[in-house]
């Protein structure tokens, strides 16, 4: 058996080390691969926060903001450019939030972003 520990990881871990404990998402429809119910029951499961309004990312409460989104069921780019402005978050594809429950850690999301590096890197 080889590949990574992720499941196991969570079953063992999941109430104690909550993967997504001091994350706050923001679910961005359309999504073509699941619904956004999924999505947000996945995160509040593992620990997040599910916001229901964009501007609650606003809010300086100390966790970190993302917005959840999936590139391919809009190409509505420029919407996720405007979002990093108005908002200060960045979107991330849901491919991003699936590979981190897969493997049970937070990844990078720099692969995952949805706007320009220059966005990116005004972010900090």
């Amino acid at each position: 058996i080889s590949g990574f520990p992720g499941p196991r990881t969570s079953r063992l871990t999941r109430k104690q080390n909550p993967l997504f404990k001091g994350y706050k998402f923001f679910c961005a429809e359309p999504f073509l691969s699941t619904t956004k119910d999924e999505i947000e029951n996945i995160a509040k499961m593992l620990g997040g926060r599910v916001l229901q309004d964009m501007r609650s990312l606003l809010v300086d409460d100390g966790d970190i903001g993302i917005i959840i989104g999936e590139g391919h069921a809009t190409q509505d780019f420029e919407q996720y450019e405007r979002w990093v402005e108005k908002y200060k978050t960045v979107t991330v594809d849901i491919e991003w939030l699936s590979k981190c429950v897969g493997q049970y850690k937070i990844l990078s999301i720099r692969p995952y972003v949805w706007c320009s590096e220059d966005n990116l890197g005004d972010l900090g």
